[in-house]
């Protein structure tokens, strides 16, 4: 998903309870993933501070697991609620970044679209001083001969870009409404 709307710049967001290695943490946060981890230990001590006794094994049998789902079943909704509140006091810098980063994506606007319709042949040079020779000697007043495509840039206030070449007016507009938040 991350990858299909990445052009978007879209928050992403996971929160991850249980076992995971830093490596896999990281894979999450180089995909651009804002991620709340909460250990294996701080679940089961907020579970604990309401007496439910959630650890289990990877052998552990689906009889023991369902009592325990059950035994949090039995809990008030004020006690299901101090332990989320619990987990969130064990893990506060991570909520209140993880937040933060998604109150920046809701509160992003557009800053500014730059658009550049590009004309005529491009030409292609061996080495640097051909393409001076050219760029002396080119006429920018001359006519150019064919479009050739838009690139578009459309800037955020909370500084993403994102940027877009296209062949035709109606992709190229697509590409601005559907990037208009």
């Amino acid at each position: 998903m991350a990858e299909t709307y990445q052009d978007s710049h879209p928050f992403l967001g996971a929160v991850l309870a249980g076992e995971f290695t830093e490596p896999s943490l990281e894979q999450f946060r180089s995909h651009g993933f804002n991620l709340i981890y909460c250990s294996y230990q701080t679940v089961l001590q907020a579970f604990a501070s309401e007496g439910v006794d959630v650890s289990s094994e990877e052998d552990s049998s689906d009889d023991e697991l369902q009592s325990k789902v059950d035994a949090f079943a039995r809990l008030s909704q004020l006690q299901q609620k101090r332990i989320a509140t619990k987990i969130q006091e064990l893990h506060g810098d991570q909520f209140e970044s993880f937040f933060d980063s998604l109150a920046g994506s809701l509160r992003r606007r557009v800053e500014y679209v730059f658009v550049l319709p590009l004309s005529g042949s491009s030409h292609r040079f061996e080495s640097i001083q051909d393409a001076v020779t050219y760029i002396s000697n080119h006429d920018p007043s001359t006519p150019s001969s064919e479009f050739v495509r838009y690139e578009l840039n459309v800037r955020y206030s909370n500084g993403d870009e994102i940027r877009g070449t296209f062949r035709d007016k109606q992709t190229a507009i697509e590409f601005l409404r559907l990037n208009s938040n």
